[in-house]
């Protein structure tokens, strides 16, 4: 849905279009959702007693990566992150049926699309 269609369905007037225009490019700008989805994939995975407690602890381990890196598309760095090299080897080597230490492209877009 986009946002017209959104004003549309919630009968909000043209006057507020541009200011959630402003909202949506604000929070595609700052990756906003990246870093709920990030956050959120954490608490689902350590399931914490404490949740707010535990959302506090990631907000603070929050590193904001250099925007002038070249190398980097990301915008949030977590300390700790939600997979790590042993995983990463594990899905390959689930993928490396023939134990040929060689995995096909269309096995490796398949894992990746799984990860996204």
């Amino acid at each position: 849905m986009n946002v017209q269609e959104l004003l549309s369905t919630l009968s909000i007037g043209q006057e507020h279009k541009t200011k959630i225009d402003d909202i949506q490019k604000y929070i595609i700008e700052n990756r906003i959702q990246e870093l709920f989805n990030e956050i959120l994939t954490n608490i689902l995975h350590h399931r914490p007693q404490n949740a707010k407690q535990f959302i506090i602890q990631c907000l603070q381990n929050v590193k904001v990566v250099r925007p002038d890196d070249p190398h980097s598309n990301q915008i949030y760095e977590m300390k700790e992150p939600f997979l790590l090299t042993e995983d990463f080897e594990a899905i390959f080597e689930s993928y490396d049926v023939l134990g040929i230490q060689t995995v096909p492209i269309a096995y490796l877009i398949q894992g990746i699309n799984i990860l996204i």
